[in-house]
């Protein structure tokens, strides 16, 4: 079993902060829950565990598919005398970054890559956007 069942966050963050150096900021949930829009990084992304669900398991439940998913967060703020423009130019440029890092990104050499999944929409305040990406992991527990 492994030690901790949300590791993926920590090598996530890790593996973007190394593979998209235009990012000012890559941190997990626990950040984004204290982010004050005004005073944030930008551009930023933030890995947040959200949910999973049961691929299959063995009759006895000893060992089972899990697919963890994983939000990945870009977080821009911008100027609203533009229209909106810089932003989406900003956060297209950030995006395609990211997309590329985990573009076939196996996050260990037990597990096969991670595959893109239908994201939440987009938010936009007056001052900043929000980008998710969504990702899922396919664990296996106990790991072999």
């Amino acid at each position: 079993m492994p030690r901790n069942h949300l590791s993926l966050e920590s090598t996530l963050i890790a593996h973007l902060r190394e593979r998209v150096p235009a990012l000012a900021h890559v941190a997990g949930a626990g950040e984004l829950a204290k982010l004050n829009e005004s005073a944030a990084q930008s551009p930023a992304v933030y890995v947040v565990y959200d949910g999973e669900r049961l691929g299959e398991a063995s009759h006895d439940g000893a060992r089972q598919i899990v697919f963890q998913r994983w939000l990945v967060v870009l977080f821009a703020r911008h100027a609203a005398q533009d229209g909106g423009a810089a932003l989406r130019a900003l956060a297209g440029e950030r995006l395609a970054e990211i997309v590329a890092a985990l573009a076939g990104y196996r996050p260990d050499p037990i597990h096969p890559p991670l595959q893109r999944v239908n994201a939440p929409r987009p938010g936009y305040t007056p001052a900043a956007g929000w980008f998710p990406l969504a990702y899922e992991a396919r664990l296996i527990i106990p790991v072999e």
